[in-house]
């Protein structure tokens, strides 16, 4: 089971890759091209096969199997289920559906740890955006006062020349 949860990290990477970033557009739009060619999908099968790029879940399941095929094949024999073909048929299923779901609840915090740091981010520019507002207050603020002393010390000046007049 060890061996699922250090397995289900490049699958969450790999999926999030595919499905989310710009490295993968060009996968993306090549089969929405491909599914949508006249403003419709073809039938259900290309509507869905357009559809498995872009849902880091759906792809999550692809991975998962051509990430636990290509580890057996390469000896990776701590998930080797062969006490039968049934055994390793469902051993493969399941193990492929416990390495989805990790996968899964991985990349489901690693979109949480996205929204938290969002909304710090959001916060931190309010806050920022709030200091400059109240600085540029106070530095209208202290102009205005320097006005005022500015012209109260005209008027002291034009009082005490009127008086030695």
């Amino acid at each position: 089971m060890l061996d699922l949860l250090w397995l289900a990290v490049p699958v969450a990477c790999a999926s999030w890759t595919i499905a989310q970033t710009e490295i993968f557009r060009w996968l993306r739009e090549g089969v929405k091209a491909w599914a949508y060619r006249n403003e419709k999908p073809r039938s259900l099968f290309h509507h869905l096969v357009a559809y498995l790029p872009t849902c880091y879940y759906c792809t999550s399941h692809y991975v998962g199997e051509f990430f636990l095929i290509t580890s057996y094949v390469a000896g990776f024999k701590k998930l080797d289920f062969t006490n039968g073909w049934t055994s390793a048929i469902a051993g493969f299923i399941i193990a492929t559906f416990t390495l989805v779901g990790i996968a899964n609840l991985y990349l489901t915090g690693f979109n949480i740890y996205r929204v938290v740091l969002r909304y710090c981010q959001a916060l931190a520019d309010r806050q920022e955006a709030m200091k400059e507002l109240a600085q540029s207050k106070l530095r209208q603020l202290r102009k205005t006062e320097q006005e005022e002393s500015y012209r109260e010390a005209l008027a002291a000046e034009e009082e005490a020349q009127s008086v030695a007049a």
